[in-house]
């Protein structure tokens, strides 16, 4: 359990693969993380069908369509790793606020998706 205000207080070890969101997704919903691979399809086959919305296509870059984005990123391919636009298309996919501990600018803290 984690407190929002706080450092997680318990954390496990993830693939350090390029796929470690995917692996983290997957872990939380089935405790394996031997499906990040179909978890990945299904965030990218998400944001293909859903490139109009407006939280997801807010995060392309300017003039960039989504299926230029995903010729130019390679995010359906293993081992790229999750943008700010992937872990917003996994949070809609999945209908649930997806926090993330990180590092922004010189300050640890949670990024809410």
């Amino acid at each position: 359990m984690i407190g929002i205000s706080q450092r997680p207080i318990r954390t496990g070890r993830i693939s350090a693969d390029g796929n470690c969101f995917f692996h983290c997704i997957e872990f939380i919903i089935t405790r394996s993380q031997d499906y990040h691979e179909e978890m990945r399809l299904l965030v990218a086959t998400y944001m293909g069908h859903n490139s109009s919305n407006d939280n997801l296509s807010s995060l392309l870059p300017p003039n960039m369509s989504m299926q230029s984005y995903f010729t130019h990123s390679k995010m359906q391919s293993p081992g790229e790793w999750a943008t700010e636009l992937e872990i917003t298309a996994t949070s809609c996919l999945l209908n649930t606020v997806i926090c993330v501990f990180a590092i922004t600018g010189r300050i640890l803290e949670w990024v809410h998706y």
